[in-house]
């Protein structure tokens, strides 16, 4: 037989295919994830982002686990470029999140997210000077959000989401509030020329997302 009409051949099978497959695709309800654990990466509305861990208790409702890690480690020098003092900074970032579905498609779900962000915070400097005092600070902070996420299933073990939705938080420093707020791009005030850091309040943000929200993705296992 010639080449081009085995191509013939092959081209027409796979024409004769695709409505055969369609067909059996069409029944098929990706959203259904009950009882299926989940792997990917995920950034939630108050900023936690790294390592997503999922698992779909039933079709309606799933629980997430989210884990971040930074660590920062610097040698600041002097003029005779002699270590003068060492300062390491990390921060652990995690996440406890609920997810309710409340409309379903066959391969597209709209949930309503829910959860609390811890973040903790450490720093320590180490000074070579003898009349200099070590330092050390610890912090941490909690945020609460609620949201709306959409979430699209391209197979059975693959899916993609964005949200967008609300968060708040308690502060107690001045800082805590700027780190926050950092993540919608707003600015607050410094307070009074001499003010400490000191500064007791709440934030609280709804619209929090970019261009396509916060992004995630999922790999699902059997």
């Amino acid at each position: 037989m010639k080449k081009s009409h085995v191509l013939s051949a092959i081209a027409l099978l796979i024409v004769m295919a695709i409505p055969a497959v369609a067909s059996a695709e069409k029944g098929v309800k990706y959203t259904d994830k009950a009882g299926r654990f989940g792997i990917g990466a995920d950034t939630t509305l108050g900023g936690v982002g790294g390592l997503s861990a999922r698992f779909q208790v039933a079709k309606n409702f799933g629980v997430q686990a989210i884990v971040g890690f930074t660590r920062v480690g610097l040698d600041f020098k002097d003029e005779q470029d002699t270590t003068s003092a060492t300062s390491t900074s990390q921060q652990i970032a995690g996440a406890l999140r609920g997810d309710i579905g409340i409309a379903f498609t066959n391969k597209a779900a709209v949930s309503i997210v829910f959860g609390v962000d811890i973040f903790s915070d450490s720093t320590s400097t180490d000074f070579t000077a003898a009349n200099l005092n070590d330092q050390e600070q610890s912090d941490t902070r909690f945020a609460f959000e609620a949201g709306l996420k959409v979430e699209y299933f391209f197979s059975d073990f693959f899916s993609v989401h964005t949200e967008v939705g609300f968060l708040f938080a308690l502060v107690n420093r001045a800082e805590e509030a700027a780190f926050i707020t950092n993540r919608a791009g707003v600015p607050i005030g410094s307070g009074a020329a001499g003010a400490t850091n000191n500064a007791d309040g709440s934030v609280i943000i709804f619209g929090l997302g970019d261009t396509f929200g916060n992004a995630g993705f999922t790999f699902w296992f059997k």
